[in-house]
């Protein structure tokens, strides 16, 4: 489930285009994306609420958000996809994902609570 099976599979990646951490992750997987593999749709864009008017899962994320194909993962399950997908050092991390969803998602949500606090936010995506 989930792993890519043609050079034509899309990965997208859906993020909070206001959000200061957000911003700088995207930079961050654009810089190190050697095969650019990966578009980015802010999920406050009509083109991202298009896209993912099929899972319901979606309407309720405001962070990260990946679909892969017609996968979708959510929460930090997107994050390690996401590193998994690059090259070394970073696909290395990867390996967090045998730790239990409950704990991954636990810190991941921490961190998306307290985000605009910590990082900041913008009036609108300038990517």
């Amino acid at each position: 489930m989930g792993r890519r099976t043609s050079d034509e599979t899309q990965t997208i990646i859906f993020y909070d285009g206001i959000c200061n951490l957000c911003h700088w992750s995207v930079r961050f997987l654009r810089r190190n994306d050697r095969k650019k593999i990966f578009t980015f749709y802010s999920l406050q864009s009509e083109v991202a609420m298009s896209l993912l008017k099929a899972y319901p899962k979606a309407k309720l994320m405001d962070g990260v958000i990946m679909l892969e194909g017609d996968v979708l993962y959510i929460k930090s399950k997107a994050i390690l996809r996401a590193l998994h997908l690059l090259h070394a050092p970073w696909k290395y991390l990867y390996v967090f994902r045998f730790l239990p969803v409950k704990i991954t998602d636990s810190l991941y949500d921490i961190i998306a609570k307290y985000r605009y606090r910590l990082f900041g936010k913008k009036d609108n995506c300038s990517l």
